[in-house]
C-alpha cells in the first residue's frame, strides 16, 4: 500500500495464524496464492528482509521490521500485511533497514547514519556511499540493486565476504574497502568493468578470482598487507593499471603474465618473499 492506502502492483501478501498442533504463521501469496507457513517470527523477519520488505501491516499501523515491538506483534496479531511495491523510495528503504537488521550489533548512532543514506532517497540517485567505520559485519543481497553506484566506501568495517550481487555495481569507478576481514571475493567481483580505483589494503585475502582480470578500467589497485600467496594468471590484463601496491604479502614469485601490464607507473613489492622478478616484468 502506497502513502495514500492503494494496492500496488495489485499484489498483497496476507499473513495469518492457524492453530494446528502448535501456533504456526501462515502466508498467503496474492489474492488468492498458494500459502507459505512460518514456525516462528524470526522465520518472518529473514524472509522480509530477504524480499525486499521493511515494514509488515497490521489492521491499525505499519511495523518496522527492526522495531522493538515486532516479535510481538507477529505472536499476536490476527491480520498481517506485506505489501509488494515498485517504488524506488520504499525499495532503497528496504536496502538500508535489511543492513540494519543482519547487523545487531550496531549501535542507534550507528543505525541513523545508515537510515540517513537510505531514507528519502531515490534508489537511482545513490551514486555516492560512504558506510565506512560503523562494524558492518555483513551486507544484504539486495545491495546489488544499488546499480547507479559510483563511489562506494565500506572501509574500516569487519565485513568477511560480499554478497554475490555485488557484482551487480557495474557502474562503480572508486571502491573503498580498507581495513575489513575479507578472506575472499566472488567470481562476480570481476563484473564491475567501469572501476578504475580500488583500496582493498588491509584484509586477509590470500587468493584474487580469475574474473579479477576483467577489471580492465582499473588504475589505481591497493593490496597491501593482506596474505596473497599469488596472482590470477588473468592479472596482466589490467592493462589500464598505474600504480600498484602488494607490499606485505606472501607473494613467493610472479606469472610471466605479469608483464602485461604496460601502464604500471608505480609498483611496490617490499616485504613479500620474492626471489627474483619475471623477465617481462615492468620496470616502471
Amino acid at each position: 500500500m502506497d502513502s495514500k492506502g492503494r494496492w500496488v502492483d495489485n499484489e498483497y501478501i496476507k499473513l495469518n495464524f492457524m492453530e494446528d498442533e502448535q501456533k504456526v504463521i501462515v502466508v498467503y501469496i496474492g489474492m488468492n496464492g498458494e500459502s507459505k507457513k512460518f514456525q516462528n517470527a524470526q522465520e518472518v523477519k529473514d524472509y522480509m528482509y530477504q524480499s525486499g520488505y521493511f515494514y509488515i501491516t497490521t489492521d491499525s499501523e505499519n511495523v518496522g521490521l527492526n522495531d522493538d515491538n515486532i516479535n510481538q506483534i507477529l505472536s499476536n496479531a490476527g491480520n498481517l500485511r506485506l505489501m509488494k511495491t515498485s517504488d524506488s523510495k520504499e525499495r532503497a528503504k528496504a536496502i538500508g533497514e535489511a543492513i540494519i537488521y543482519l547487523n545487531p550489533n550496531l549501535d542507534e548512532a550507528q543505525k541513523r547514519i545508515i537510515r540517513n543514506k537510505f531514507y528519502d532517497k531515490e534508489l537511482e540517485d545513490i551514486k555516492q556511499l560512504d558506510l565506512s567505520c560503523i562494524r558492518l559485519e555483513v551486507l544484504p543481497e539486495s545491495f546489488g540493486d544499488l546499480k547507479q553506484l559510483e563511489d562506494l566506501d565500506l572501509s574500516g568495517n569487519k565485513l568477511t565476504k560480499l554478497p554475490e550481487s555485488f557484482g551487480n555495481l557495474k557502474d562503480l569507478q572508486d571502491l573503498d574497502l580498507n581495513d575489513n576481514k575479507l578472506t575472499d571475493l566472488a567470481e562476480s567481483f570481476g563484473n564491475l568493468k567501469d572501476l578504475q580505483n580500488l583500496d582493498l589494503s588491509d584484509n586477509q585475502l590470500t587468493k584474487l578470482p580469475e574474473s579479477f582480470g576483467n577489471l580492465k578500467s582499473l588504475r589505481n589497485l591497493n593490496l597491501i598487507r593482506n596474505g596473497l600467496t599469488g596472482l590470477p594468471e588473468s592479472f596482466g590484463n589490467l592493462k589500464s593499471l598505474h600504480m600498484l601496491y602488494l607490499d606485505g604479502n606472501e607473494l613467493t614469485d610472479l606469472l610471466e603474465s605479469f608483464g602485461g601490464l604496460k601502464s604500471l607507473r608505480v609498483l611496490s613489492l617490499r616485504s613479500n618473499q620474492l626471489k627474483e622478478l619475471p623477465r617481462t616484468a615492468p620496470t616502471c
